[in-house]
């Protein structure tokens, strides 16, 4: 078995939602380089409005 590299980046954006709404954006993302042509990845988020409405 080769080994691979495992790597996190966490990333928060704020932004306009329909150029109406403040939100933020706040997400994560995993990714294993498994060889020079393979990148395998999963992420997960949150969208989340100022008064606490959010979208996963």
């Amino acid at each position: 078995m080769i080994p691979y590299l495992i790597t996190e980046q966490q990333y928060l954006e704020n932004g306009l939602l329909n150029g109406l709404e403040n939100v933020t954006n706040n997400q994560t993302y995993l990714s294993a380089h498994v060889s020079d042509d393979v990148l395998l990845g999963r992420g997960t988020g949150i969208i989340e409005t100022m008064d606490g409405q959010n979208i996963t």
